[in-house]
């Protein structure tokens, strides 16, 4: 059922597509090879539970409360398959008649919202830091922070072609949207300098993609996570942080150096899915994000001479 469920968001064009299937074929699959060859309708949810405290006892509550939602959406589908004519046809002859992970405790303690920004001195050192390096990851996060805080897993699917006349436009297919809203970023010279970097690099191997290590596909998210968790573990004066609040740390500082909230939700792509916005402010603010973001990039710059 899990192929059928991830063939289904691959083919809708959802970008969590291979995320849910990272994650499922890696935690449920190759961890637990007797519950893939059982049929769907007889795995109960006691079994389910074993999946997810395999995962929060080595200390991956997020990831076993992903898989858990992920899980519990694939038998959702599979329950309404018969009468919702968007359901793939294949799992109807699974013949789901209940959800056996509705009933597995919810994992809340593990989707909280988190609350961690880098103070100016701590991002002084991280950013000196990825300026010290010409990586692949550093230019990821690096453009990421110039950028406003772009999500990873946005700015990770950027293509060359997305990358035009100075501005990058993303996708953003985040929450029920059934077509990802068109994010376009003016893009800083400091910026630039980042993106024209990675332009010059995927030609030279031959990439559609903007962020890459070898050209057949583009980084993924976990592997920068890890990257920025293997430097904080040996900084000490540096508290821990993880890549995910690199985001909040920009909408931090954006808003103490004047940048309001309107234009910070236009740099971010968040809060913009009410009726207003989606039908009647046609305004792209390119201007306003372009003034927002050159004066950001150069203060970001001016980071990596200051004390010098």
């Amino acid at each position: 059922m899990i192929v059928e469920y991830v063939g289904h968001l691959i083919r809708g064009k959802k970008w969590s597509g291979p995320q849910v299937s990272r994650a499922l074929s890696l935690h449920v699959v190759q961890e637990f090879p007797q519950l893939a060859h059982t049929p769907a309708r007889e795995i109960t949810g006691q079994q389910i539970t074993e999946i997810l405290r395999a995962l929060t006892e080595e200390g991956k509550g997020r990831t076993a409360a992903k898989v858990r939602a992920y899980l519990r959406a694939a038998y959702a589908l599979g329950l309404r398959a018969g009468t919702d004519p968007t359901a793939p046809q294949a799992l109807v002859a699974f013949q789901i008649t209940s959800n056996p992970v509705a009933d597995v405790g919810a994992l809340a303690q593990f989707n909280r919202t988190r609350d961690r920004a880098l103070s100016e001195p701590e991002l002084r050192i991280f950013w000196r830091y990825l300026r010290g390096q010409e990586t692949v990851m550093s230019d990821v996060v690096q453009a990421s922070l110039l950028l406003g805080g772009q999500r990873l897993a946005q700015l990770l699917r950027a293509k060359g072609a997305d990358y035009r006349d100075g501005v990058l436009t993303l996708y953003d297919a985040k929450g029920r949207r059934t077509q990802a809203r068109v994010h376009a970023l003016p893009v800083s010279p400091e910026a630039a300098s980042i993106l024209d970097r990675r332009v010059d690099e995927a030609r030279v191997l031959g990439s559609e993609w903007l962020f890459t290590s070898a050209g057949q596909v583009p980084v993924v998210e976990n592997s920068v996570s890890h990257w920025v968790r293997d430097w904080v573990r040996g900084q000490a004066a540096v508290a821990p942080f993880s890549v995910g609040d690199l985001r909040r740390t920009c909408e931090t500082l954006l808003a103490s150096r004047g940048v309001n909230t309107d234009i910070r939700a236009q740099i971010q792509s968040h809060g913009l899915g009410g009726v207003q916005n989606r039908h009647y402010n046609r305004h792209d603010y390119m201007t306003e994000k372009r003034e927002a973001l050159t004066a950001w990039g150069a203060w970001l710059g001016s980071l990596e001479r200051e004390g010098d």
